[in-house]
């Protein structure tokens, strides 16, 4: 088959959607960057994908979106985390294709060159290839996909994160002892500058994915008010403005989450998966467990 029709198919294929969709990505690198987990693109892909959303829908901003009546085919583009693989690789294509996006920043990285401690897990459990133990639980590599499970096929990371931040450093640093491959540049969190920058364009805005990248509803209320009040601040302060989205790490959230951040005035709140909460915005994940193709179409029907 020629290209262009190659081409030509993909575009036509993702069906118009029933209503407005939110859409969820991650890391968008390029094809000389390893790749690690299930939330990476290549930034070829990732241009097929705008194109072929283009070619049946209308991508708009967070405030448009929320305009939008429930019917109309309306999509809002999102990333979650803030690493520089977005400012290095998604933003150009987003740029070059005029469509407006949202990029939720964990902010405790910002201006360290941190990585995010899921990242730092799967990063160095990668290329450790061997099992590894977590409270006596031992976890391999899994077949076909890049990511560490246990014998019923829990992933370790999803174990980790309703653990306290100083169980999963002190996990991290038992694997340091065991690896020493230092992650890319690109998959660390994104600098003030970074982000500045991206806010400056007119197309794209900076919301808040918390401090810390730590499910919410595992916190106390005064702690998810620390959280999220300490990520507000910094993005203010970076981008001399109001912030007015807040994406909860892993979708979670409870009812404090909410009084918190109507105390604090975000209007906009953003979920991952339904939860018949109209207070809340559900999105779904694009991942690399499967045809990207199939994905959105799933995804918009």
């Amino acid at each position: 088959m020629p290209i262009r029709t190659h081409i030509r198919n993909l575009l036509t294929s993702v069906p118009v959607t029933s209503g407005k969709k939110v859409l969820m990505w991650h890391n968008v690198v390029d094809n000389s960057t390893p790749v690690f987990n299930l939330r990476t693109h290549s930034q070829s892909d990732f241009h097929l994908q705008i194109k072929s959303l283009q070619k049946r829908h209308t991508i708009v901003g967070p405030e448009e979106w929320v305009a939008a009546r429930e019917t109309d085919p309306v999509i809002l583009i999102t990333f979650d985390d803030g690493l520089k693989n977005n400012k290095q690789f998604a933003v150009p294509v987003l740029e070059d294709c005029q469509c407006p996006a949202v990029f939720f920043v964990s902010t405790r990285g910002v201006n360290t060159d941190s990585v995010l401690w899921p990242d730092e897990v799967e990063w160095m459990c990668f290329h450790l290839n061997e099992p590894v133990e977590f409270e006596g639980v031992i976890y391999r590599k899994h077949k076909t996909l890049p990511v560490y499970v246990n014998a019923d096929n829990e992933r370790l990371v999803h174990k980790l994160k309703w653990h306290s931040e100083d169980t999963i450093i002190h996990f991290i640093e038992s694997l340091k002892k065991r690896c020493n491959e230092l992650i890319p540049d690109t998959y660390r969190v994104m600098s003030s500058s970074e982000i500045l920058s991206i806010s400056k364009n007119p197309l794209f805005t900076i919301g808040s994915h918390s401090h810390r990248h730590l499910p919410l509803a595992g916190m106390d209320i005064e702690m998810q008010r620390k959280e999220i009040s300490t990520s507000l601040r910094i993005l203010t302060d970076i981008c001399s403005g109001d912030i007015s989205c807040l994406a909860f790490p892993d979708g979670s959230y409870n009812e404090n989450t909410l009084q918190v951040c109507s105390e604090l005035r975000i209007p906009i709140l953003f979920g991952v998966v339904t939860r018949n909460d109209m207070r809340v915005i559900p999105r779904t994940g694009l991942y690399t467990d499967g045809s990207w193709k199939y994905q959105l179409a799933s995804a918009l029907s």
